[in-house]
């Protein structure tokens, strides 16, 4: 049977701007947000590992942190992350 734990993550746009935010959990978009708040997400999740993938599209050069949590996994874990040529991708697997 697979395992089903709940997923929180969130991103905050610290310095520059950002036009899009997204955020998938294992290729599932969860958030599309325009960068102008703090866009969050909590929801359950299937599998033995979660891919979790994070662009952010901006303008020039920022930055920006991403908070993660996985119940039974990780608490809230929060990385600070620049972007240049208002462009990033982060790409994390949590087992």
């Amino acid at each position: 049977m697979e395992r089903e734990r709940e997923l929180k993550l969130k991103l905050e746009l610290k310095t520059g701007n950002v036009q899009r935010f997204y955020a998938f959990a294992n290729s599932e978009k969860v958030i599309a947000d325009d960068g102008n708040k703090k866009p969050d997400w909590k929801g359950k999740v299937k599998g033995d590992h979660v891919v979790v993938k994070v662009r952010v599209v901006g303008i020039d050069k920022g930055t920006y942190v991403f908070t993660f949590a996985l119940e039974d996994t990780c608490d809230a874990q929060s990385v600070t992350l620049n972007f240049d040529g208002g462009y990033h991708e982060l790409e994390l697997t949590l087992l």
